[in-house]
């Protein structure tokens, strides 16, 4: 009891079909989703450990890409709508450094709040294949903007 066990997926497919439908976060990648709002709508403001990444140098710079997605799950655990982005990355060494001390900020804008269920953030290291994943409630969506 309180031990769960799974097996390691075989395929990249498979391992972010996972990360999207377990009720469990993933911690491969370190992360936080700060649910804010702004004129223009709402957005998750992310914030990605910068040592959980697999960043590679390439002559002066150091690269590296992000596959972030953003699943709204409804409640019947069903059905989901996923979109997706990919964030390139190409970093002189001094924000390199900077990543690595103070993590890489990351701003996703929300198309729609769901009025129920929760949103998965799901994030993709392509260099070294690590996953995070954390979950919102949609209940933790509801903010409104601040006042300026």
């Amino acid at each position: 009891t309180g031990y769960l066990a799974t097996k390691e997926p075989a395929t990249m497919k498979t391992r972010i079909s996972q990360a999207i439908w377990q009720p469990a976060d993933m911690s491969e990648i370190a992360m936080t989703a700060m649910p804010e709002a702004d004129a223009k709508g709402s957005l998750l403001r992310l914030k990605i450990a910068g040592t959980d990444l697999d960043m590679a140098q390439s002559g002066n710079v150091w690269t590296d890409r992000l596959d972030i997605f953003l699943v709204e799950r409804l409640l019947d655990g069903l059905h989901a709508k996923v979109t997706g982005e990919r964030l390139g990355l190409r970093l002189r060494p001094s924000t390199y450094q900077r990543i690595l001390h103070e993590g890489l900020n990351f701003d996703q804008r929300l198309k729609s709040k769901p009025k129920e269920g929760a949103v998965r953030v799901v994030i993709v290291d392509e260099n070294s294949g690590r996953v995070g994943a954390v979950t919102i409630p949609a209940a933790a969506l509801d903010v409104r903007p601040s006042p300026r």
